[in-house]
């Protein structure tokens, strides 16, 4: 399965456990990938300098609504700081060639073989073992939002 400009494709996996990730990709030219736990159903790739200014604008919007006096919106901020910091499986280096290795914890987390389902994000990738994990999530997502 692939889409227009590889939003959505399936990526085999290397005998050496890695995926190409294309140049276009929000993590295309990045050097240090964070690779993080979303949920049992997916995983995901950021840019690790993208990462760091995705904490540091939660952590100013924190500031802010504590500035503001809004004491529950500091604590939503200060929740989704610690989910985002604490749910980190690895940072790895993506080499010349655009390969991303695909730790064997998290290939043994998500039961992954030998290929995976890539979502080109805004800011991050998603990682899916099939459609059907990408599914599951997206019916989670719809629930959440009902």
């Amino acid at each position: 399965m692939i889409t227009e400009n590889n939003v959505i494709y399936y990526a085999k996996i290397d005998q050496n456990g890695e995926i190409i990730v294309p140049k276009i990709s929000v993590i295309g030219e990045s050097e240090n990938i964070l690779i993080r736990k979303e949920d049992d159903l997916t995983f995901s790739i950021y840019d690790l300098i993208e990462y760091k200014k995705i904490l540091e604008k939660l952590k100013q919007a924190s500031e802010m609504a504590i500035s503001c006096g809004n004491i529950k919106r500091k604590k939503f901020f200060d929740e989704y700081i610690k989910e985002l910091s604490f749910s980190k499986l690895d940072v790895i280096r993506k080499d010349s060639s655009n390969k991303v290795l695909i730790p064997n914890c998290v290939k043994d987390m998500y039961d992954i073989e030998d290929r995976v389902l890539v979502c080109n994000g805004v800011d991050h990738i998603k990682v899916f073992k099939n459609d059907d994990k990408k599914r599951e999530y997206e019916k989670r997502l719809i629930n959440i939002f009902k």
